[in-house]
């Protein structure tokens, strides 16, 4: 029987062997998949003192047409504006290109410097709807009062009748088709993109609108954010003990409040890569990576 289709979105910031070496990965470890690039107009990020800062040019426009010609590889026409803390509008273009021209079953939200490192992604998403962290934060988290105070946020709120602001990572997220389609028509009927608004959208506004599709069977994130939990170092012990699934269950104490669902909870045996890897080629754990066998 033939695992689910899988297309995995990726707003890309990086130089073109970085990306290809990504779309690589992916696809060695999940035959078949797809993935679809957002290419930002240029990257913008935010210095301590508050001044942004545009990074120069990743990408010559002269690249695209190699990058189409990848096998599974799609570039999304649009171009936007992108900044830390503010990329969410990327992942729903991404899934607005894919609904309209391509076949699949399950869309993953990755980031740049996200690889995988074991083969059977696909086949683990296919038992469930979703794979989302959805926890309640502690009232002192950083962004739970901006959110909550944020007239964007009550309003899709109330649109999908959640009772509390959740949070989670995005990286590594997947939805079944029909319900990203129901969480992006959500988000989308109240929000757009605003340059400077930096509330990591993504990590909120997608746990909190996903917290909320009852009776479907919820999983938790295929990618190992490093921050997120007390771990050793992102290095190739690590990649050997999550290829052995020695990584056991937790959840991001942190974020943690009185209330904590199933789905919250990292499952080891779940987590199929990391976050980050960083995007340098010769950069011995990309290499280690680069080398493994499925």
């Amino acid at each position: 029987m033939a695992g689910p289709k899988i297309v995995f979105s990726v707003p890309a910031h990086e130089g073109v062997a970085v990306i290809q070496d990504q779309i690589a990965n992916l696809r060695r470890f999940v035959p078949g998949s797809q993935v679809v690039l957002h290419l930002s107009e240029g990257f913008y990020y935010l210095q301590k003192r508050g001044v942004p800062v545009r990074s120069a040019p990743w990408m010559r426009l002269s690249t695209i047409p190699g990058l189409r010609a990848m096998p599974g590889v799609f570039v999304n026409d649009a171009r936007m504006r992108t900044e830390w803390g503010n990329i969410l509008h990327t992942h729903l273009s991404n899934f607005r290109y894919a609904d309209r021209h391509l076949d699949f079953d399950y869309f993953v939200l990755l980031s740049s410097s996200c690889l995988l490192v074991r083969s059977g992604a696909a086949e683990l998403m296919a038992e469930y709807d979703y794979g989302v962290i959805e926890t309640t934060p502690k009232p002192e988290y950083e962004w739970r009062a901006a959110n909550e105070c944020d007239p964007v946020f009550q309003a899709i709120q109330a649109d999908c009748g959640a009772s509390e602001l959740c949070v989670g990572q995005s990286e590594g997220t997947y939805y079944r088709r029909d319900a990203f389609r129901h969480i992006a028509d959500t988000i989308e009927r109240h929000w757009s993109f605003t340059p400077g608004h930096i509330r990591v959208h993504e990590e909120v506004y997608l746990p909190t609108v996903a917290s909320t599709l009852g009776g479907r069977n919820g999983g938790s994130p295929i990618i190992l954010k490093k921050h997120d939990v007390k771990l050793p170092p992102l290095d190739a012990s690590l990649v050997d003990r999550l290829r052995r699934e020695e990584v056991g269950d937790f959840y991001n104490e942190s974020f943690a409040g009185g209330t904590m669902r199933m789905a919250t909870i990292h499952k080891g045996a779940h987590l199929f890569g990391m976050r980050p890897v960083p995007r340098k080629m010769d950069d011995p754990l990309r290499r280690h990576i680069r080398d493994l066998p499925v």
